[in-house]
């Protein structure tokens, strides 16, 4: 008796974790299609691309009307036209950045992974490189294309003494 209800114990146990895991939620990894993921890609190499040409209305054109940028030691930027303006001063020399993590669902996705970025002025005695992490939200247009909600970002080099 004893292994009879073992038994029936672990087949309901089994059924219930079978369940879980080919439900529909398990269907879709992530919930993005692989046309969504690769949309994602193109934002991303868009904006990489449009910032090196200076093309700042092919790179605005990838950012939400209210897009907001979050970078380390510097305030809050919110809305498009603020954060055009703010990448369009910085004089970018280079620029990268390369996702690592692609997920997301029902119109809206996050993208993570490293960037590095290279700056100078007229005032600086040398161009400056940073490199560190990026986390992105993005959101899905009516056309299907994706825009940048939101950029955070952090260094992952110390600070300068």
């Amino acid at each position: 008796m004893k292994y009879v209800v073992t038994f029936v114990v672990g087949g309901i146990i089994g059924a219930i974790v079978g369940a879980l895991w080919i439900g529909p939620e398990r269907v879709e990894a992530g919930g993005l299609s692989d046309e969504d993921v690769s949309a994602i890609r193109s934002t991303i190499e868009s904006v990489v691309r449009a910032t090196e040409a200076e093309d700042w209305a092919t790179w605005e054109s990838n950012w939400t009307e209210d897009a907001v940028t979050m970078y380390a030691h510097s305030p809050v930027t919110e809305g498009r036209a603020a954060v055009r303006e703010s990448w369009e001063s910085a004089n970018v020399v280079e620029f990268s950045a390369t996702p690592t993590v692609i997920d997301g669902r029902d119109g809206l996705a996050y993208a993570s992974g490293a960037y590095s970025l290279t700056v100078g002025t007229e005032s600086m005695p040398e161009p400056v490189t940073d490199r560190g992490k990026f986390l992105l939200i993005l959101e899905e247009q009516p056309d299907g294309s994706w825009a940048i909600a939101l950029d955070a970002a952090s260094s992952d080099l110390p600070l300068p003494e």
